[in-house]
């Protein structure tokens, strides 16, 4: 007998969230290649300077969506290194390449509706975005900042 799910709901995202971040921890501190410097150094934006735009692809969990533009609000509190917000205006003026959307964002698909395949997405794409931070390779899509 299939366990009875439980849905994701606004209440209790942050609590599964919360428990995701507990495990990426977790699994991190066991990791040798993860640099935590190496993640600070990339620019943070907020969803909200965000213009979303088609979906490029789905996959388990997420879905991989163009950036159709960068509009700045302001500053952040606490710059976690000295050019932060120089990276942030430079992705922004640099968004679009002859109209065609440069960035792209990996989110949650909004369409999972279990609650523990929420918090295990997140899990896995909390490590992924760890991993991309500190790989280099010409056939893997370069990290350019978070959110």
């Amino acid at each position: 007998m299939a366990e009875p799910t439980v849905p994701v709901t606004k209440e209790n995202v942050p609590y599964l969230l919360a428990e995701a971040e507990k495990h990426v921890k977790e699994l991190s501190a066991k990791s040798h290649i993860f640099d935590e410097e190496r993640e600070n150094s990339f620019p943070r934006l907020r969803g909200s300077e965000l213009d979303v735009g088609r979906v490029l692809g789905r996959g388990g969990f997420c879905e991989v969506k163009e950036i159709s533009g960068i509009k700045l609000g302001l500053p952040l509190p606490k710059p976690r290194c000295e050019k932060e917000e120089d990276d942030r205006a430079f992705l922004a003026s640099r968004c679009l390449r002859n109209l065609d959307a440069r960035y792209a964002i990996n989110t949650p698909a909004r369409t999972r509706v279990d609650a523990i395949l929420y918090m295990k997405g997140a899990i896995d794409l909390a490590i992924e975005a760890r991993f991309l931070a500190v790989v280099e390779n010409p056939n893997i899509c370069p990290r350019s900042a978070v959110f």
